[in-house]
């Protein structure tokens, strides 16, 4: 929800905008500007009848490739049960805003939909990825992670495409085809998990069915007219569009990521927080937060940063019965049930977390490291590609079994990333804002 919100406050400070209309999870609603605030006027929220929480209901047994020997095809499977189960159910409250809309702007979950409402109302579409996920000959999709990350380190040593692979032309254009079917495939499969679903949206919306080759495999690259793919990701630490010249992807754009410098306009701090965090002689904190991942291992991060004598800020409700935990950790460790990372990160040294695009991308802009214990999906790429660029560490363990002695040693490994994480902080802070960005673009 973060970078849309970010999205609708820049629109919304356009005088050249004149409205926005968003649909947000409903503990998700305090992120957008307060009916108080300046332009408000021009914002309408609109709430989704699930939260976040709801996905996790189709991770233990997906309706569609839980039986795969491939584990991103039973994660394609999870993420189809969540828009067949989830979304599309909403098409009527979402069709009513589309029909008085100029422009849908949607993210990976809502796609097929949004992708169906723009055929029936003729709108243009920008599809926002948080992601590498527009298909490119460049590098492979990111749930090959290990390959990926390898290539993607190549490609920023050398700098051009054609300098990428030392071996003949005939080799690179094989690897080419090899990486864009890694695209293909996990997007193939996608569509046909949904094929069913989606059929009966087609039907009352009285279109023609949207079929992969034909078209959204086009559109995906960015090759239709009408659809346009949004890279909302920093090209500091991935390649922008400029590399992947070998596709004739027109409407492919890399704006950065959006909400790396959210703050909701009516949050203030609390006093008691700002205090821990102003303390004299006291060196910064370590953040650690999990976002809406279940997380039941509180007590051992706890005792785990006691052990290191590390202060730290601990954010999330998991967080919130560990308080009490001895006389050092009640000096030492501040519980917030949320905060935003914009305006807390550049006050810490580092962040523990799951590895989500949004607070990877947080930490970037404060120029901390990130450690990270992934759980699912994007995870684990983050969390390979930034130790791989000294911006952060991986921990050794996985989220379902985070070990005290594998993140005391990511957080003590993390150190040494200080000096680089500062600099990228830097890099990005003097980059225009992608939430501007792309208000710019869908305005003109």
């Amino acid at each position: 929800a973060e970078p849309f919100c970010a999205l609708a406050e820049a629109l919304i400070s356009s005088s050249a905008c004149e409205g926005v209309e968003i649909f947000l999870q409903p503990d998700m609603r305090h992120l957008a500007s307060p009916p108080c605030s300046a332009g408000s006027h021009k914002l309408k929220v609109h709430e989704w009848p699930f939260t976040q929480a709801d996905f996790y209901q189709f991770v233990a047994n997906p309706s569609h490739g839980a039986d795969s020997p491939n584990p991103r095809i039973r994660f394609v499977g999870i993420v189809a049960d969540v828009i067949g189960e989830l979304v599309l159910p909403c098409l009527d409250a979402v069709q009513e805003v589309a029909a008085k809309s100029t422009v849908i702007v949607t993210s990976s979950i809502a796609r097929p939909l949004a992708l169906a409402l723009c055929q029936k109302f003729n709108l243009p579409c920008y599809a926002v990825f948080l992601q590498p996920i527009a298909p490119t000959t460049l590098f492979p999709h990111y749930s090959l992670t290990e390959e990926c990350v390898k290539v993607i380190l190549d490609l920023k040593a050398n700098g051009e495409q054609q300098e990428l692979l030392n071996g003949s032309a005939v080799e690179s254009k094989e690897n080419g085809e090899a990486f864009l079917r890694s695209y293909f495939d996990l997007e193939k499969a996608q569509h046909d998990f949904l094929c069913k679903r989606l059929e009966p949206i087609y039907k009352r919306l009285d279109i023609p069915s949207i079929e992969f080759e034909a078209s959204l495999w086009e559109s995906l690259q960015g090759q239709s007219e009408n659809v346009f793919i949004v890279n909302a990701f920093s090209s500091q630490v991935i390649p922008g569009p400029e590399y992947t010249s070998s596709l004739s992807n027109k409407n492919v754009m890399n704006v950065g990521a959006l909400a790396d410098s959210l703050i909701p306009k009516d949050w203030t701090p609390p006093d008691s927080l700002s205090k821990f965090l102003g303390e004299k002689d006291k060196k910064p904190p370590v953040c650690v937060g999990f976002g809406s991942m279940p997380f039941d291992m509180a007590p051992m991060v706890v005792e785990a940063l006691c052990q290191l004598e590390e202060r730290a800020v601990l954010v999330g409700d998991a967080f919130k019965d560990v308080a009490n935990h001895s006389d050092w950790a009640n000096e030492n460790l501040f519980f917030v049930s949320s905060v935003p990372y914009a305006w807390l990160l550049h006050r810490c040294s580092m962040m523990v977390c799951h590895g989500g695009a949004g607070v990877v991308h947080a930490c970037l802009r404060a120029g901390i490291p990130s450690i990270i214990s992934p759980l699912m999906g994007d995870q684990f790429f983050w969390g390979d590609l930034l130790q791989a660029l000294g911006l952060g560490m991986r921990i050794k363990s996985n989220l379902t079994n985070l070990s005290s002695d594998d993140l005391k040693d990511a957080i003590s490994n993390a150190r040494h990333c200080i000096p680089a994480a500062k600099s990228m902080g830097v890099s990005i802070q003097n980059c225009p804002s992608g939430a501007e960005t792309l208000a710019e673009i869908l305005v003109k």
